[in-house]
């Protein structure tokens, strides 16, 4: 009984943590909008590491995922 109320609950919250840090990461990556007429070697270099960040959280989530539901 418990795995059918857990599942689901697991997922909201993967969900959830997942779309607020997407959601912070696309505000910086807006913000570094400021620097591209400055610094195009920093603009990049920001833009890289979120993306290189989202996808480093994705992957660890599914990692867990498995880890955890089998």
């Amino acid at each position: 009984m418990f795995e059918t109320v857990t599942r689901p609950a697991m997922a909201l919250a993967y969900g959830t943590a997942l779309f607020s840090f997407c959601s912070l990461l696309n505000v910086v990556q807006v913000f570094s909008l400021l620097l591209r007429p400055f610094s195009k070697s920093l603009f990049f270099e920001v833009n890289a590491r979120v993306a290189g960040s989202m996808w480093k959280i994705m992957q660890l989530i599914m990692e867990l995922k498995d880890l955890l539901l089998g």
